[in-house]
């Protein structure tokens, strides 16, 4: 009996242990939720004349905030040809908007969720791709308007990307009506005008009905945090909230200017992968990142070596990162 006793402590310590492994990943999770047509100069968070959005906000009291984050075109299928590819679209071809034909991507390198699905990833795309590139197999497992983490096997590590048009341009195309019947956030009186936009009453109206657009965002963000933390798996998960490239109103979405290719982008660091990157709890930092970097940084956090070829460099994982990433 006394035996038993003293073997007690021992087993329930092997217990612990076991739990403990069982519970923590070996691999990261990432999500990626994409808004469309949408520059960082609409959303408080990054310009004192944009609107409120509690959900964002609050993954970068958990996270990072980047502030000079870049799409590398200011039209989609330029963007997401350069998000997918990690290159530069002049370099591969990709660079023409509503293209006569698609390009291969460059000899020896694959659309960077390749790597990850070699390493035992579960990918998915709900849902919008719109790429120059014609797209080998082996790039999702799912990709569709149902695509979701849930489907994968258990515990099998996951990277779901999602775009979402609740601030694309089209959603700007309304009738003269709404503006009768429609009551916005902002005062339309109130709201702030770029300076290069006309002072009228539609435009006031558009404006104000817009930033309600990016409200509109936040709370699919909000719900997507929501259903990760109900699955359990919140601190075991990157989440990467950014704009496609910039809009919508007049100089931005097709122009390349800054309003144009300046996106919000906001990284929440998991719990259990805080020892992956070097950055505090709620920082905030100034380092340039661009389109180019985006895969390679998930290849970094999945532990994958990034391949040669490509154009990006990882800017968050411990050491190699975008030179110039630091605090502010």
């Amino acid at each position: 009996m006394n035996k038993m006793i003293a073997l007690l402590p021992l087993l329930a310590f092997l217990t612990a242990c076991t739990v403990q492994e069982k519970e923590t990943p070996g691999k990261p999770n990432f999500v990626w939720i994409l808004s469309e047509d949408n520059s960082k100069h609409y959303m408080e968070l990054f310009d004192e004349d944009g609107i409120a959005t509690p959900n964002i906000e609050k993954l970068a009291e958990n996270g990072i905030l980047f502030t000079s984050a870049f799409s590398n075109s200011p039209v989609c299928s330029v963007a997401r040809s350069t998000l997918i590819s990690s290159c530069y679209g002049p370099r591969i071809g990709t660079q023409y908007h509503r293209r006569t034909q698609l390009v291969p991507m460059p000899k020896g390198i694959e659309m960077f969720p390749v790597y990850l699905r070699e390493i035992g990833y579960y990918t998915t795309n709900n849902s919008k791709k719109d790429y120059n590139i014609i797209e080998n197999d082996g790039v999702w497992d799912e990709s569709s308007k149902n695509a979701h983490w849930s489907n994968r096997a258990e515990s099998q590590p996951f990277f779901h990307k999602m775009s979402r048009s609740a601030s694309h341009e089209s959603n700007l195309h309304f009738m003269k009506s709404k503006m009768e019947t429609y009551v916005t956030t902002v005062d339309p009186d109130e709201v702030f005008l770029n300076p290069k936009h006309p002072d009228t009453e539609t435009f006031r109206f558009t404006a104000a009905y817009y930033r309600d657009k990016i409200l509109e965002v936040d709370t699919i963000v909000g719900d997507v945090v929501e259903q990760l933390k109900e699955d359990g798996l919140l601190e075991n998960t990157f989440i990467f909230y950014f704009g496609d490239h910039g809009g919508v109103l007049p100089g931005s979405k097709g122009f390349a200017y800054e309003t144009g290719l300046h996106v919000p982008l906001v990284v929440r660091i998991p719990e259990n992968f805080r020892h992956l990157v070097d950055f505090k709890q709620g920082s905030i930092t100034d380092g340039f990142v661009s389109f180019i970097d985006f895969g390679p940084t998930l290849l970094k956090l999945a532990g994958v070596e990034i391949p040669e070829g490509i154009d990006g460099r990882p800017f968050l994982g411990e050491d190699d990162v975008v030179p110039n990433l630091v605090e502010i």
